[in-house]
């Protein structure tokens, strides 16, 4: 009889720690779509302290542009791997940008580019934008009015 008491109270514990951390999750990431962003880092950063990796990359966002926090590239990227273990959205942007840019880390194009193509397949438009940035700012690609984008 403990035993089953324990298994039920051990089960409701676990149940209700994932919803709060759903909850803060998605709290954090409607604020930070709404431009609430110290509200969005709190729940966010809540989310993560739980154990939720889906909160890394909307947190590396608000790191890497200094969105209601001092801006802190390098912070940024090491969440920006955490998102893109979680495959999260937020993160491979966020990395992208990092990595296409050499933002707090040196530049690493061909890998920027590999996250933000993860990105564009899900149809994001910032994924296809630094996609773009990554070819540009490549040295092995030229770009021309009349050639478009070749490689060298």
């Amino acid at each position: 009889m403990k035993r089953a008491a324990f298994r039920a109270l051990l089960f409701a514990g676990a149940f209700l720690s994932s919803t709060n951390t759903n909850a803060a999750y998605e709290e954090g990431v409607t604020a930070l779509r709404s431009g609430n962003h110290a509200v969005a880092f709190e729940e966010l950063r809540n989310a993560l302290d739980a154990s939720d990796q889906r909160a890394a990359g909307p947190l590396a966002v608000l790191l890497l542009h200094g969105r209601g926090v001092k801006s802190d590239p390098v912070e940024a990227y090491r969440l920006a791997k955490i998102g893109v273990d979680a495959d999260d959205v937020f993160a491979l942007n966020a990395g992208a940008e990092i990595l296409i840019r050499g933002l707090g880390t040196d530049a690493n194009i061909d890998l920027g580019r590999t996250w933000a193509k993860r990105s564009a397949a899900r149809r994001d438009a910032n994924g296809q934008y630094f996609v773009y940035l990554g070819y540009l700012l490549d040295p092995k690609y030229s770009v021309s009015a009349n050639r478009g984008l070749t490689y060298k």
